[in-house]
Parts: C-alpha cells; structure tokens; sequence
C-alpha cells in the first residue's frame, strides 16, 4: 500500500504485525495465554523462528554463530568498522526483494547464521559479510541470489558457508585478499568455516 517507501523500513515493519500477530496466534493455539508469557520470557532468538513457528514452537532452530575476524586487511588501508550486525532471514528476504517476494523467500529459507560488517573511508563503504546455512543446497541457492541481486559484489561458497564482499571498484579494496583474509580469521559456531 506504501509503494514508494524502501522495502528496508517496510518489510520490518509490517513484519512485526503479520507475522507476530501469527506467531502469537500459534503460541495461543498451542497452549493459551500461558504460552504467550512464555514466548515473552523465553523469545524468538531469531526471524527465522517467527517467520517459521514450528522452528520455534516444535524443533528449536538456534541460529548458529558467526564471527566476522580480520578487521587488519582493511584497517592497514584506513577503512574503519561502522556496523557490525546479523541480518537474520527476514533481513535476507529485504536484500534479495528486488528478484521477487517468491525468489528472495526461498533463497532466504535455510538461513542458520550470519554476520555483516561494514566499513568506511571518506564517502566510500566496504560491507563484509559471512552466512551459514542449513544445508549446501541452501548456500548454493543463495549464493546465486545475492549474486544477482548484488552485482559487482564477490561471493565464495565453502560448502555451506557463503561469504560476500561487496565494494564498489573505484574504493580500491581487494576483494580477494579480503575473501582469503576473513575466511581464514572467522568462526561459525566456534571454529573455522569449511
């Protein structure tokens, strides 16, 4: 109905009433309003977990944890870290929501963890960032979805870790010394990504 507000506030917001009101309408079904004050005491540790009740209700899904190491490679070169935060899914589906509400939401599927980091030089910006995924055919999936989305940007997938580097080329960052810096510096769920 807001078509010329950007998806980035959009999406959150009406995220917060659709898909909350769902996932408190499950916890009432399940067990009452008994569990909604569980849910509140006990809450989503994650999107993925409201956007997919039953990772939260039936089967828990924690996000695995991701740590973004080696702020060296661009502090040597007077970048400095200017955000540091995890997307989640529904931030996932705001990325890719210019291939289709349909692409963005299966390639967003599949989401365990993630880390963005972004830097800055004078006007220029530098945004690192490494996923972990349920599976290999999840990180395949979106490996070729940021990739579209993102033009430009250099994405390497091990397994299903993907992780993705996105500069424009007149900030003189060297994406592969970058790729290769951070892969060897970071940690999903406590040890190196494979």
């Amino acid at each position: 109905d807001l078509p010329d507000v950007p998806p980035l506030l959009r999406v959150p917001l009406a995220f917060q009433y659709d898909r909350g009101t769902r996932f408190a309408a499950r916890a009432l079904q399940a067990g009452g309003w008994g569990a909604i004050d569980q849910a509140h005491r006990d809450p989503p540790a994650s999107t993925e977990q409201v956007l997919h009740p039953e990772r939260y209700f039936e089967q828990r899904d924690e996000p695995t944890p991701v740590t973004i190491g080696d702020r060296r490679v661009l502090a040597a070169t007077g970048w400095r870290p200017v955000l540091e935060d995890t997307v989640g899914e529904l931030g996932v589906r705001v990325v890719l929501h210019d291939l289709g509400a349909n692409v963005a939401e299966a390639a967003a599927d599949g989401w365990d963890g993630d880390r963005l980091r972004a830097y800055q030089r004078h006007d220029e910006i530098v945004s690192v960032w490494l996923t972990t995924w349920d599976d290999d055919a999840a990180a395949s999936e979106f490996d070729a979805a940021v990739t579209q989305a993102w033009p430009g940007a250099r994405t390497e997938r091990r397994h299903r870790h993907v992780l993705v580097v996105k500069a424009a080329p007149e900030t003189g960052a060297d994406a592969q010394r970058l790729l290769a810096a951070v892969w060897s510096a970071s940690t999903v769920d406590g040890s190196g990504p494979r």
